[in-house]
């Protein structure tokens, strides 16, 4: 039962994350080297959900 507790909050986690909360259309990210991985990120992301 102490093994199923945290299974079930993982997978529901993953399920709010991924299918109930919509991506967002634009991050606010301050470094350049982190936008250029940001935007690769949300490419290979856009194809995946497609």
């Amino acid at each position: 039962m102490l093994l199923l507790k945290p299974l079930f909050q993982f997978f529901m986690l993953l399920w709010f994350l991924c299918v109930k909360i919509p991506s967002p259309d634009v991050f606010l990210v301050q470094v350049r080297v982190l936008l250029c991985k940001v935007k690769f990120c949300l490419f290979w992301f856009k194809i995946l959900v497609q």
